[in-house]
């Protein structure tokens, strides 16, 4: 149980989530919810250019992914994103696949991670 709430604590930024409430309030479901509706979509185009070998469309999706990710306290995912978008860039391919598999694995995490948050955080109105 620990580990997960040390993991818990590496996916998100308490800090800038408690600051997203204070200032949206219960208006942060929403953008939570366009988030993981978008994120789905674009971990989905992340794995096809994989397949394809699209260095230029990868680095794209994940430079977007990072930014709506850093934007809601996604620390993980949009450290993740940013090597990747780094190594795409400058064409180191060699472990592109491993690390499209480790942002897809922290999608997933970091989206479980932040439902519970929302639930514990933001009440029902």
């Amino acid at each position: 149980m620990m580990n997960t709430e040390r993991n818990d604590v590496d996916l998100l930024d308490s800090q800038r989530l408690d600051s997203l409430v204070e200032l949206l309030g219960s208006g942060l479901k929403e953008v939570v919810k366009e988030f993981l509706d978008s994120s789905h979509k674009r971990i989905a185009e992340l794995k096809k250019a994989n397949s394809s070998c699209n260095l230029n469309r990868m680095a794209k999706i994940v430079h977007t992914l990072k930014g709506s990710s850093a934007n809601i306290g996604l620390t993980r995912l949009a450290r993740s994103c940013e090597a990747l978008e780094i190594d795409a860039l400058n064409n180191c391919g060699i472990t592109i696949p491993d690390q499209v598999e480790e942002i897809a694995k922290t999608h997933l995490l970091t989206c479980d991670a932040l439902m519970k948050y929302i639930q514990d955080n933001i009440s029902e109105e």
